[in-house]
């Protein structure tokens, strides 16, 4: 129920967040203009996109902290960079400041791969999709494991049985529960 719960949430912030950016005063990043794109969302990480000027973060900030309040979810600053570029000085800071956030720089990293304003080479691409899938596999086979053996979607206390031999056919003592990363292999060869 938790995963169902934390979507719901993030699909409001993201309804949130397109209000923002339809309020009158609100002036999107240059390169995000022409798709009226002020955010991006994978799992639990967010990316928040506006021109580099007060009036435009102060709505994204205003919209926040409505989230916040209603839903009791705030972001975690220790793990949140705000990266301005092409503004003075002052304004940097100024912005930095109201956000209560870092300032960080790009290019960045996001799951091994540079992110920066150009375009991913078909390498970088494969391999943050590579990323993703492993991640997202990673915490699947959590919650099978947690639900095996402890009837509930998450459990760090360790199970009856080694998580390689419950993969393992019944004939030789395994449960025969299928190896994830395998069956999603096999899944995306059948689009090919």
């Amino acid at each position: 129920m938790s995963p169902l719960i934390f979507d719901l949430c993030m699909e409001y912030l993201s309804r949130l967040l397109k209000a923002a950016g339809d309020h009158a005063n609100f002036k999107f990043h240059p390169r995000c203009n022409r798709l009226k794109l002020n955010h991006l969302c994978f799992a639990d990480n967010f990316m928040i996109f506006c021109r580099g000027e007060l009036a435009s973060v102060r709505i994204l900030l205003d919209h926040l902290e409505i989230f916040a309040k209603s839903s009791g979810l705030v972001a975690n600053s220790s793990k949140s960079d705000v990266c301005l570029a092409g503004i003075a000085t002052s304004l940097k800071q100024h912005i930095v400041d109201s956000c209560n956030i870092p300032l960080g720089f790009m290019p960045f990293r996001y799951s091994g791969v540079l992110l920066s304003s150009k375009r991913l080479s078909a390498v970088e691409c494969e391999r943050l999709a590579t990323n993703m899938t492993s991640k997202v596999l990673k915490q699947v086979n959590g919650i099978f494991r947690a639900y095996l053996w402890h009837g509930k979607t998450n459990s760090d206390v360790p199970g009856n049985m080694n998580w390689t031999r419950v993969r393992t056919p019944k004939k030789v003592g395994g449960l025969c529960i299928r190896n994830l990363k395998v069956w999603n292999l096999v899944a995306v060869g059948k689009l090919v």
